[in-house]
């Protein structure tokens, strides 16, 4: 595949050629690059992952550029890189490199210079990158470093996997100089040049040949020292070796790649409770590692998170049940209520109803006092007279009138019997219907079967004032309750009041 600017117009349709600041291009099996000076606004450009070689690569007119990265190709050389003087980061790992051509003096500009994975073995022109900060020579085979004085602004120099004996002079980077990996080389003692570097906090000088004290003492100058690797040297199989370096360099934190400090401790057990963040921590690491090898794996459930969940499942179950046994006691309690209310107002009913056939014969067990019957007084001529001019139908009326049977006189309650008799204790005592009493002026029923509105009211005698008894039998609407012992009286004085002459103008000679 080529990389050209019909390339680049299918990828960017929605922009100009000329405003494209930025071109991925990693792993898009890519044999040649053509022309691309168009792309005026180009800054930066991944050619990483590809099959590009210095001869079908074409970097003309990318002067402006200001991060490159060529790893993972097959260039052999920088040739065709000498005009971009802007470039800040130039990678160009895992290729074919044999050593650094003068190309690389003209990058004044240069802040990371990364060259791992080649097959270098000679280096120069480094000396004219004075802004240069980061270099990355690993896996190489690099046995010397020319001098670099000018480069006075390094801080990170990684100079692992490689041939050398000796750790290169840097008194000149002493005070930026903050870490220098030189792990797996051939490394015997540790020079009194590396004591100025007072700013120095990571040393790497794993798998090397290290194998007395004396070519440690040099460790004790460095007072920002904080992590350390001597894990690979022949000193690290002696005894008290841990105690000796630690007493030695007590500013560090981590040796021999594992850290030990209380603050990181404690965070670190702290951490290892967390079940679920030790399992994504593992997560990760597996991720990590298996997508170096191409390859995926699909998230696993461990025991505890499978114990966890189902524990989680049982309690939302045993809250469902609890919840489900509380709502019918809800509703059972209602029911009872709306029963025992119902009951009551039953209850409530029956005792307001009319009384029963039992309750009846329970109140006619009520003795009453019979009043002294007042004798009637005879009519006046006058009123003789008044009753022959009235209608035949009225006579009849007279008749049984005058010869009227005996009424029967009822009894007057005392105090000792206005209690009732029940015969089940049990049920509410009945309320005692008042008792009609007739009026002065109303005739005494006659025994004959004449309905009473064909008797004249003025062949009607006067009653006798004589209390009657309703009939139980026949249901009549209900009447307000009254006392009985205040009924009485009244009827003593209504009785009384009966005694006196009527004002019917009928005088006692009138009924002779």
């Amino acid at each position: 595949m080529k990389l050209d600017l019909d390339t680049l117009s299918q990828w960017h349709r929605t922009e100009a050629l000329d405003s494209i600041k930025e071109i991925k291009a990693r792993d898009k099996g890519l044999t040649h690059l053509d022309d691309i000076s168009s792309c005026l606004q180009l800054r930066k450009l991944d050619l990483a992952k590809n099959q590009l070689t210095n001869a079908n690569c074409n970097f003309k007119g990318l002067d402006q550029l200001t991060m490159l990265d060529l790893s993972l190709n097959n260039f052999e050389s920088m040739h065709g890189l000498e005009n971009m003087k802007q470039l800040n980061v130039l990678t160009m790992g895992s290729n074919k490199l044999k050593s650094l051509s003068m190309e690389i003096a003209n990058m004044t500009q240069l802040k990371a210079l990364i060259l791992s994975k080649n097959e270098i073995k000679r280096i120069k022109y480094l000396n004219h990158l004075t802004q240069l900060n980061t270099l990355v020579l690993s896996y190489n085979n690099i046995r010397t470093l020319p001098s670099i004085q000018a480069m006075t602004q390094l801080t990170k120099v990684n100079l692992s996997h490689n041939q050398f004996s000796i750790i290169p002079d840097l008194t000149a980077q002493a005070a930026c100089l903050k870490e220098l990996r030189l792990n797996d080389n051939q490394i015997t003692t540790i020079p009194a040049t590396l004591r100025q570097c007072h700013a120095l906090e990571t040393l790497d000088l794993g798998n090397n040949l290290i194998e007395n004290w004396s070519n440690l003492a040099a460790l004790g100058s460095l007072v920002q020292l904080h992590n350390l690797n001597l894990k690979g040297n022949p000193i690290a199989n002696k005894d008290s070796y841990r105690e000796k370096i630690l007493a030695l360099v007590p500013t560090l934190r981590v040796f021999d790649g594992q850290r030990f400090d209380p603050k990181f401790l404690q965070r670190k057990q702290k951490q290892a409770s967390n079940l679920k963040l030790v399992e994504k921590k593992e997560r990760l690491k597996r991720e990590k590692e298996n997508k170096l090898e191409g390859k995926t794996e699909t998230k696993r459930r461990h025991r505890h998170v499978i114990k966890e969940q189902r524990l989680q499942q049982q309690q939302r179950e045993e809250r469902q049940v609890a919840k489900e046994e509380e709502q019918a006691k809800k509703r059972k309690e209602r029911a009872e209520e709306v029963a025992e209310r119902k009951a009551k107002k039953k209850k409530q009913d029956v005792f307001f109803a009319e009384p029963e056939p039992q309750q009846e014969e329970a109140m006619e067990d009520v003795h009453y006092e019979a009043p002294v019957p007042v004798k009637p007084s005879k009519p006046s001529k006058s009123a003789k007279a008044s009753i022959t001019k009235t209608k035949p139908a009225a006579s009849m009326s007279t008749k049984s009138a005058k010869s009227p049977k005996p009424v029967q006189p009822v009894p007057t309650p005392s105090k000792s019997t206005m209690v009732r008799k029940q015969k089940n204790p049990k049920q509410p005592m009945a309320t005692p219907e008042p008792l009609s009493v007739s009026s002065a002026t109303e005739p005494v029923a006659a025994t004959t079967k004449q309905s009473p509105a064909a008797i004249p009211s003025a062949s009607i005698p006067e009653r006798s004032g004589v209390l009657s008894v309703i009939d139980k039998s026949k249901k009549s609407k209900k009447a307000p309750a009254e006392d009985v012992v205040a009924k009485l009286e009244r009827l003593k004085t209504q009785e009384k009041q009966q005694a006196t002459p009527s004002s019917t103008g009928l005088d006692a000679d009138a009924w002779d």
